[in-house]
């Protein structure tokens, strides 16, 4: 469960540090499998140093691609006040801590801020084209 903390942290961290309006506190995808494909693109871009990407795996089956260690997470991210508390109805989740506590985050793992800021970045763009993958897949489903 450590290893998922860190993970935890770097993960929001570099989502909250990327933030175009500044401070972090907006959304982040939340169920219906946009985090998980965006994960996947992300690490496949080399996002994240080695120790996070070791600790992501990916499965694909009948529902579509599925990170395993995603639900952990995000449970870690609202136990740890990350983020908001979860509706399973919605397909995004709220940032609810800012910069000041991911910088935090990210000396203890030992990660500049600079190169958190580009993973987000990276992240951010696996997340657009994600969302975008699965709408047109699902022409009916409202987001």
């Amino acid at each position: 469960m450590n290893e998922l903390i860190g993970l935890t942290q770097l993960l929001y961290s570099c989502w909250i540090l990327s933030s175009p309006e500044g401070g972090g506190k907006e959304t982040i995808p939340a169920g219906g499998g946009v985090l998980d494909y965006a994960l996947r693109d992300a690490v496949r871009r080399g996002a994240f140093p080695e120790w996070a990407r070791r600790q992501l795996h990916f499965v694909s089956g009948d529902a579509g691609l599925s990170c395993p260690e995603l639900a952990s997470i995000e449970r870690l991210a609202t136990g740890m006040k990350f983020t908001s508390d979860p509706n399973p109805s919605y397909t995004r989740t709220t940032v609810i801590v800012g910069e000041p506590l991911a910088r935090r985050c990210l000396a203890k793992l030992n990660i500049p801020d600079a190169q958190a800021k580009q993973w987000g970045i990276t992240l951010r763009e696996a997340v657009a084209a994600a969302e975008e993958k699965l709408r047109l897949a699902q022409p009916g489903r409202v987001t």
